[in-house]
């Protein structure tokens, strides 16, 4: 299958789900909107809700009867026309008033994962066991989290972009380092609401902990000694829950 790609401008992760899939897809130039549309002669095309108030994006799609269409509708998005062969793809929640008729799709997580079911886990490497371990960025608003984590007496790894002020933290690492980083700790902490990490963390072969406003060291101190020694949610998310997973489901949707 031919697919055309709009969502986002980060057409990579999707480019390698299709390609897991054994679809073919390409970005759409914004720029020759006819032309691609014309030359790739796709079967479907993914579009972001700004680009269908885009003329040449609505003729294109005009031309072309049986194309199958989805538009993803995020939550901050203005009002969009909808051409009437066209399936919504929600991937904030499900909304009442998305569109008047034609089908609305939810697609839960369909803007964190870029993961496939081949992803490779990290390796287990002395130098990087740890009781906790945080990658960066280093955010002002997680500094009282960090503290007292670096300050409790538990081994403690801080790794990521931006210099932190603890001597707990040791760098920048690679992604590879970062997957053996993750699989060597007992448990990464996240910030609340970064979905995306916790889905690395467990690819990775990691277990993660949400650290929030109210979470406490002893909280997380019995969090060490259950889960900490548990199996990961690896198999599951590789099994269920990746980007090729989010594709097929709306490839069939669409079809």
């Amino acid at each position: 299958m031919k697919i055309l790609y709009a969502f986002d401008k980060n057409h990579a992760p999707w480019e390698k789900a299709a390609k897991y899939l054994g679809h073919e897809l390409q970005p759409l130039n914004r720029e020759r909107v006819l032309d691609s549309f014309r030359g790739f002669k796709p079967d479907v095309v993914l579009l972001g809700g700004a680009l269908t108030v885009d003329p040449a994006v609505l003729k294109a799609v005009q031309e072309m009867p049986g194309l199958k269409v989805a538009v993803k509708r995020g939550e901050k998005d203005e009002p969009f026309n909808i051409p009437n062969n066209a399936t919504v793809v929600v991937p904030i929640a499900p909304a009442d008033d998305v569109r008047n008729g034609g089908p609305t799709m939810w697609f839960p997580l369909l803007d964190y994962t870029s993961l496939l079911p081949n992803e490779s886990p990290g390796t287990y490497r002395p130098e990087f066991a740890s009781d906790v371990s945080y990658f960066g960025p280093y955010y002002p608003h997680f500094e009282r989290a960090l503290t007292e984590i670096c300050n409790s007496g538990l081994n403690v790894k801080l790794f990521g972009a931006g210099q932190m002020p603890y001597h707990q933290y040791l760098g920048r690492l690679s992604y590879e380092e970062e997957k053996d980083a993750c699989a060597s700790a007992r448990l990464t902490i996240v910030a609340k609401g970064d979905t995306n990490r916790q889905l690395d963390i467990w690819a990775m072969g990691g277990r993660h902990y949400t650290y929030h406003e109210g979470t406490t060291i002893e909280a997380l101190k019995q969090e060490l000694s259950v889960r900490g020694m548990q199996p990961t949610c690896r198999g599951e998310l590789l099994s269920r829950h990746t980007l090729a997973h989010r594709l097929r489901d709306l490839l069939e949707e669409l079809n």
